[in-house]
């Protein structure tokens, strides 16, 4: 079973790598964008992605693991299975590159352009992202498959009915993007943390202080989250952020 949904995963990213490109492009797109956003625009989605972050950031590495997983694994379920209005799979493309061009920004303007910074950079994001970025890019290529099928019948991949390439993906689901989500997980949660010590991420410059006006947080923001950043491990500052947003009623 693993096998065939191995071949069928192969055999559709091979048939279509129009889609699969243009999945990456939108993607990379949106880092770039997400990197280049003005402060103000960065520091609304920043918040939205901490209370987001703040449901799965966990002390526990097994629950983080977990937590991490059931995230991803119903992202991509959702991902293919709105895949009929075709635009949701790309915007959900968008939306994961504005929150890792956001996070790159923001780590580069916090922890300062040092010998050391990108490898800290890299190895924050390629052990489990050389896994997680690949899977969903193909969960957004699967929605599209199924939505394009759905509009255009025959026109696209004539032999095959859309029952059949529904079951086709649902197998690839169960059998490939579960499997290399965990996985996925799994690194994030246990090997990441290691290579890349996460809660001194924010605090490579040390005892230097930060320049706050290049920050996307400014100074009442900073200010708001009671604590010097570096003193602030990731997870107490995915909180503060959260606790600090105008949104936020205790």
């Amino acid at each position: 079973m693993i096998r065939e949904s191995l071949g069928i995963v192969h055999s559709l990213i091979r048939e279509h790598k129009r889609a699969v490109v243009t999945m990456s492009c939108v993607f990379l797109a949106g880092a770039v964008i997400g990197f280049i956003l003005p402060a103000s625009l960065k520091l609304i989605l920043f918040r939205t992605m901490t209370k987001k972050f703040a449901d799965v950031v966990s002390d526990n590495a097994l629950l983080g693991c977990l937590k991490i997983f059931l995230n991803n694994a119903i992202a991509g379920l959702v991902t293919i299975c709105l895949g009929f209005s075709v635009i949701v799979p790309g915007l959900g493309m968008l939306f994961n590159g504005f929150s890792i061009g956001i996070m790159i920004d923001l780590f580069l303007k916090i922890a300062g352009l040092t010998s050391v910074t990108p490898f800290l950079l890299v190895a924050s994001i390629l052990p489990h992202g050389i896994i997680e970025i690949p899977t969903i890019i193909i969960c957004a290529v699967f929605g599209v498959l199924l939505g394009l099928k759905l509009f255009l019948g025959k026109r696209i991949m004539p032999d095959e009915s859309l029952l059949t390439l529904m079951k086709k993906i649902s197998k690839a689901y169960l059998f490939v993007i579960i499997p290399l989500l965990l996985c996925a997980a799994f690194i994030e949660s246990f090997v990441t943390p290691i290579i890349a010590d996460s809660n001194s991420m924010l605090a490579a410059k040390g005892d230097t202080d930060p320049d706050l006006d290049k920050l996307i947080l400014d100074e009442n923001d900073v200010a708001g989250l009671q604590l010097a950043l570096k003193e602030i491990s990731t997870e107490e500052y995915y909180e503060k952020v959260s606790m600090s947003s105008p949104e936020y009623s205790p």
